[in-house]
């Protein structure tokens, strides 16, 4: 910096180095003469021109004595800077050493989860048959299930299921509709009777390929953050473009599909949190349908829908039951009005079964639940 810099001149004023406070007045002149020479005729300035110039400079001159304030401030007080200083030295070790202590905490929650997944016992596979490509019936005998003993969830259920058609299962809850899932896709063993497949107890099909059969839509949408297509496909699945428009129709997502701004490219973000609560849903039931299980299963999923969704849902199921048996699990009776066999569970037991309109004149139950919808 030049000893004409008028920040330079102000510093050794203000530390009295420089007393002669006359050359900041006499370099502002020049200064000002100097911008003059850049106009090419300084009569053409417009009025109060060479006013603004000088103003102009006074400013560049305030703003040295706001640099220098702080030095100022710092000769004049210096143990109270150096207090400061060193508080700030000591404070970051100690803010640093309390986020490494949460970050600690934090990770041995984390570990405890994964010692608990360590420690899972591996899913015993009983069965090495591969199963059939077709359903032919799908049955349930005397099945009966308790999480703890002596509390028995389901008692002595039985059903035979076909192809082609829809079942649907209703009642309280917590009165074991879930579980009677469960124990289909063999996430845990019955205690007492069995399910078959075309006449072969499912434990004796291969678990992974058994399970391939069956495609489940729940009520919370399990979404991965990819684009649409990618979580349509997500199980496996593979259709032809006609097939995924029929599949996308019967699902209703046909129409918001097509109005996201990529289509089947757009992102929807982690469990797809830029969709709502139907659009995730529908996408869901769509990915089931895209896998072409012959074994289709909804459990509460039409829970987040309106109205005029699951009736489309309802009239496109009835098309897409061809070669499938579909279960439904749900509370609201609507849904299932047009299933070809409901099972009323209470405590554990099938109390009735039937259509809607049977039901309504045998099933105190279901006609209670009915009414209270």
């Amino acid at each position: 910096m030049s000893d004409s810099s008028p920040i330079r001149v102000f510093v050794c004023h203000l530390f009295e180095k420089h007393p002669d406070y006359l050359r900041v007045f006499e370099y502002l002149e020049s200064r000002d003469k100097f911008l003059y020479r850049n106009v090419s005729d300084p009569e053409l300035l417009p009025p109060g021109g060479k006013e603004a110039l000088k103003d102009e400079l006074r400013m560049q001159i305030k703003a040295a004595e706001v640099l220098v304030l702080p030095v100022s401030i710092y000769e004049q007080n210096r143990d109270l800077v150096a207090f400061q200083m060193y508080s700030g030295m000591l404070l970051y070790p100690v803010w640093r050493m309390v986020f490494s202590l949460s970050q600690i905490q934090k990770s041995l929650a984390s570990l405890d989860r994964v010692i608990e997944m360590l420690g899972l016992e591996r899913e015993e596979n009983t069965g090495a048959v591969r199963p059939p490509e077709k359903i032919a019936d799908l049955t349930i005998k005397n099945l009966s299930f308790a999480y703890r003993e002596g509390q028995p969830v389901l008692s002595r259920i039985s059903l035979n299921m076909r192809p082609s058609r829809i079942y649907a299962v209703v009642g309280e809850s917590g009165i074991g509709k879930t579980t009677l899932i469960d124990l289909l896709c063999r996430f845990y063993a019955p205690q007492a009777g069995m399910i078959r497949l075309n006449g072969l107890d499912v434990r004796d099909y291969d678990l992974d390929q058994y399970r391939r059969m069956i495609a489940i839509v729940t009520q919370d949408a399990i979404l991965f953050d990819g684009t649409v297509r990618e979580n349509l496909f997500a199980g496996d699945g593979g259709a032809s473009d006609r097939e995924l428009r029929q599949i996308l129709t019967a699902a209703d997502a046909a129409d918001f599909i097509n109005e996201l701004p990529q289509g089947l490219d757009t992102l929807i973000g982690e469990r797809g949190f830029r969709l709502s609560g139907g659009q995730k849903t529908r996408l869901t039931l769509a990915r089931a349908l895209a896998r072409g299980a012959p074994i289709l299963v909804l459990d509460e999923a039409t829970a987040h829908l309106d109205t005029l969704s699951e009736q489309r849902i309802r009239r496109h199921l009835k098309q897409l039951k061809r070669n499938r048996i579909v279960i439904i699990i749900t509370h609201r009776l609507t849904t299932v009005t047009h299933a070809d066999e409901i099972l009323v569970l209470k405590k554990g037991g099938i109390e009735a079964r039937g259509n809607h309109r049977t039901l309504l004149a045998k099933s105190p139950t279901y006609r209670r639940l009915w009414r209270a919808q």
